[in-house]
């Protein structure tokens, strides 16, 4: 028996699309699809493509249906703009076949084409016009919310999660017909299960219709919001002794990355945006680029000898990038630890610990060593003292052993 070679399953190839020169006469003679929309493209003009939908008015004769005589308008036959443009396609629908003639559709083609080669972009412009005289949609808000140059990554990222709650029937609502009952029944929706995601949902739909001309009669402001207790979880000594021992045995990057979020307290953001040029590890400061900040402040922040020495052996170590902490995601650098952190706290055995609690026991110990909010606000890099209150109101927490030992001596009780 002969050596058998194994056939190996090709991967089906994408069907090439259909091209003719288009002509009155080869257009009138387009048949359409069973289903969906058939395009046939243009030879002559490559921007150029008819786009043919199911359907069209039929004759009935002898009890058999047959193709209507064409009339002047091809019924489902339109002159369609099709190009690729910003890494997506981008389509303008030009008229109906019959209605705008060849030679014109294939003149305005051409334009939109030279237009695009001088970066305008036409299909914005053509939405634009589209939009105009319709009421404009809770969408339309969203749309122009987000696509705001200045927004940063996470936020746009944090408004997607939230935009997916919101049901389509609403979001293509105009802003004028939505009232306070839609709001209200949606955020008590989304609040059955996640109260502080409904909370957070309501000031993303505020914030829609405070912009988009509903100041005054925002119907979102007259939601009652549900009550979201603050959360005040801190790490005890023994918990860190045991994630300590967890980060000892981690992998790189996440053995630094977690270690130095235990030295500085540093937003998880931040950390994993560290840059070699914003670290002075002589001076032992990092500088946080107002574009990485919270507050969109830059603030400098002061480095333990540990977290100094840490940073040293990975400089030691480091390649071209410019991210202490590089990844080959697509910003470059770490992106997400809630995986590593997951990991982590299993083996540390700990529960219900997120990675934002290191930060505010990082604070919470500050303020136990009796500093005052003015330290505290330095050491975490906030810039209003008003942040460090809600530590200096654990510490009292952490410093209740201390107080009972002192009433033990004070009753003489052993």
């Amino acid at each position: 028996m002969g050596l058998v070679v194994p056939m190996t399953a090709q991967r089906p190839t994408k069907p090439e699309p259909e091209r003719i020169t288009f002509t009155e006469d080869r257009l009138r003679r387009l048949g359409p699809p069973k289903q969906g929309a058939r395009y046939v493209y243009d030879t002559k003009e490559p921007g150029l493509c008819v786009r043919i939908t199911p359907g069209g008015p039929k004759n009935v004769k002898n009890g058999k249906s047959c193709k209507a005589k064409p009339t002047a308008a091809e019924p489902g036959k339109a002159f369609v703009f099709y190009r690729w443009h910003n890494g997506q396609p981008g389509r303008i629908t030009i008229g109906k076949v019959g209605e705008v003639p060849l030679i014109e559709a294939r003149r305005i083609s051409a334009g939109y084409r030279g237009d695009l080669a001088r970066r305008v972009d036409v299909f914005v412009e053509a939405r634009a016009k589209a939009q105009v005289g319709k009421p404009a949609t809770l969408a339309d808000a969203y749309a122009l919310l987000v696509g705001r140059p200045d927004m940063r990554p996470s936020t746009r990222r944090d408004y997607a999660s939230l935009w997916k709650l919101v049901p389509a029937r609403v979001k293509g609502r105009p802003l004028a017909e939505i009232d306070a009952g839609v709001l209200a029944r949606l955020h008590g929706n989304v609040g059955t299960k996640h109260p502080r995601t409904a909370n957070k949902l309501l000031s993303l739909l505020s914030v829609l219709f405070r912009r988009n001309g509903r100041l005054h009669d925002n119907p979102a402001s007259r939601i009652v919001r549900f009550r979201e207790e603050p959360r005040q979880r801190v790490l005890t000594i023994a918990e860190l002794q045991r994630l300590q021992a967890a980060v000892g045995v981690e992998e790189e990057p996440w053995r630094s990355f977690f270690a130095l979020a235990m030295l500085t307290g540093a937003r998880r953001g931040a950390l994993a945006r560290m840059q070699w040029p914003d670290l002075d590890l002589d001076a032992a400061t990092w500088r946080i680029p107002a574009v990485w900040s919270k507050n969109r402040k830059t603030i400098t922040v002061a480095l333990a000898a540990d977290a100094v020495a840490i940073l040293r052996k990975l400089h030691s170590e480091r390649g071209a990038s410019p991210w202490v902490f590089p990844s080959r995601s697509k910003a470059g650098h770490l992106t997400e630890p809630k995986k590593a952190w997951r990991r982590l706290i299993r083996r540390a055995k700990i529960e219900g610990a997120v990675i934002h609690d290191l930060r505010r026991t990082v604070g919470t110990m500050v303020a136990a060593d009796g500093a005052g909010a003015a330290v505290i606000s330095a050491v975490l890099g906030h810039l209003s003292m008003q942040s460090a209150k809600s530590y200096l109101h654990l510490s009292a927490e952490m410093a209740r052993g201390a107080v009972e030992a002192v009433a033990r001596r004070v009753t003489g009780a052993t």
